[in-house]
């Protein structure tokens, strides 16, 4: 009997030991859980998942197609991918013309380069001719610039005369040459492409 009456306090205390109040103790940084070896412990990084709105204005510029080959710069060899020599066939399936090659070689460019109009002549580019306002030659002639401004950036040029009281200053480049088409002592267009070509059609006013 007094074995009996020892056990029962016993079992009394212990279950009052798990009731108590007091929080969990605080695992030790480092310390393992029972039953799992230290080299099983994984430290999540703190890793921070917020991705700012990214500010357009501070992404760098989106690259436009042809600027390395001056998109809006006319010299004696082209504009743009508009080159002189360069196939009829593969500006056609590149789709940098827009509609159908007229009977005189004449087609219109895309309007991403200002919708210059070309000439193509035996199947390759022969002359490419702009009025598009954004359009600046490398010495810095642009549309509605003054004669004589024509005149001091290319002193090497000649006047030709074309058709309906239209003039022109051209620079000739090797077999090229660049043509700037001034009317009441303004510009109006600038050409460029295959010297006797421009000229020609210049002079006859033919151009497309």
């Amino acid at each position: 009997m007094r074995l009996h009456q020892l056990v029962v306090p016993s079992i009394a205390l212990a279950l009052l030991a798990g009731c108590t109040d007091d929080p969990p103790a605080t695992p030790v940084a480092g310390a393992s859980a029972p039953g799992i070896a230290p080299s099983e412990v994984v430290v999540a990084p703190d890793v921070s998942l917020d991705v700012p709105a990214g500010d357009p204005a501070s992404l760098p510029p989106r690259p436009e197609p042809g600027d390395e080959g001056g998109r809006n710069q006319p010299s004696a060899t082209g504009l743009g991918p508009y080159q002189i020599g360069e196939s009829q066939a593969e500006m056609v399936a590149d789709e940098i013309v827009t509609g159908t090659v007229a009977a005189n070689g004449c087609i219109a460019g895309s309007v991403f380069y200002g919708s210059p109009k070309i000439r193509f002549v035996g199947g390759t580019l022969a002359e490419v001719r702009t009025t598009s306002v954004n359009a600046s030659t490398a010495a810095g002639v642009t549309i509605g610039a003054d004669q004589a401004k024509v005149q001091a950036a290319y002193p090497s040029g000649k006047a030709v005369t074309g058709a309906a009281g239209v003039t022109g200053w051209e620079i000739v480049d090797g077999t090229n040459a660049l043509l700037v088409e001034i009317t009441a002592g303004k510009v109006t267009a600038i050409t460029g492409g295959v010297a006797t070509t421009v000229e020609q059609n210049f002079t006859s006013g033919q151009a497309c």
